[in-house]
């Protein structure tokens, strides 16, 4: 019967009969439970909780994958409790309660070491994230620090230690120690190399970018983009093009090379445009106008301002 209630269940939610879905989900869970079948039971109260939070009822929804993770327990899976308690915290994220969804993590993290599971690097990751979003940035770079050791005793797959290192480097550039970052930043560089990862060595130059340019080291951010560039060329990666030739630009207009940054400027517009991709267009309008002010040739630059004012309300004002 289990099955039966199940389908129910599943076809009342789709109707948006939420009540009578939340009866035949209950008597489908206790069908598989009682049949024993503890995977299916516990889906059950994965669609309970989800549902419970579709319409707004964020307590019973904590309360039913409160359940689904005594459940698990209770028949030693303990993976997947630990993914309930994961999916507790994201409820409270989505309610805006993150000291709520930190202390669901940090539950997940007491019973992942306890139980001696691996990858608790994932639970130190998501918290160092919340933490990062409260500006509570001590916080953030220590769970991060564990995530990587964690990842070091599981001699894990390096993209994530990559990943790990690039993160710690924006925070430490968001709390204004943009050396600390370029060290990080390095690191992450280093690793990637080593292992090839191409997609992460180009998103990392331009991370250098924005290092050289919080630090007013323009010449050294100039060279990182053309780096950057022949890159993408050798290895056929272009998502980033436009953005570099506008840092490269921008940098030029920093260093009052006005021509250099024109021409670099309407050379990424020109990509941007070919490619649709319209932030990127606003970005180098933008940087455009600026560049024609500095030429003094400000009806051109107006020409330019006005378009990038017009498309950045089209894109909500960014």
């Amino acid at each position: 019967m289990g099955r039966t209630y199940a389908n129910l269940g599943t076809a009342l939610n789709k109707l948006n009969e939420y009540d009578s879905s939340f009866v035949y989900f209950r008597k489908a869970f206790n069908a598989y439970d009682q049949s024993e079948n503890h995977i299916l039971a516990e889906n059950c109260l994965q669609h309970l909780a989800n549902t419970h939070e579709t319409v707004g009822s964020i307590d019973t929804a904590v309360r039913i994958f409160t359940e689904a993770t005594d459940y698990n327990i209770l028949h030693k899976n303990y993976p997947q409790a630990v993914k309930n308690w994961i999916q507790i915290s994201s409820v409270f994220v989505r309610a805006k309660n993150i000291p709520k969804a930190i202390e669901a993590l940090n539950q997940a993290i007491a019973f992942t070491k306890d139980q001696e599971l691996n990858n608790v690097y994932i639970l130190y990751n998501r918290l160092a994230n919340l933490y990062k979003k409260e500006g509570m940035y001590a916080l953030a770079l220590e769970n991060l620090q564990k995530a990587y050791d964690n990842l070091d005793s599981l001699n894990e797959v390096s993209e994530k230690k990559v990943n790990i290192l690039i993160e710690i480097g924006w925070i430490h550039r968001d709390m204004n120690n943009p050396d600390i970052a370029q060290d990080y930043f390095e690191r992450a560089m280093k690793l990637a190399e080593e292992h090839q990862l191409y997609e992460r060595i180009y998103q990392i130059f331009g991370h250098f970018q924005t290092i050289f340019d919080a630090k007013g080291e323009y010449e050294q951010l100039v060279e990182s983009a053309k780096k950057a560039l022949a890159y993408g060329e050798e290895h056929n990666i272009d998502r980033s093009k436009a953005l570099f030739m506008n840092n490269m630009g921008d940098a030029y207009v920093k260093l009052g090379n006005t021509q250099l940054a024109i021409e670099t400027l309407t050379a990424s517009l020109i990509y941007a445009r070919q490619t649709n991709n319209t932030f990127h267009i606003a970005l180098a309008l933008t940087t455009l106008a600026e560049a024609y002010m500095q030429k003094e040739d400000y009806s051109t630059a107006l020409n330019y301002a006005r378009e990038s004012f017009a498309l950045r309300q089209l894109l909500g004002g960014i």
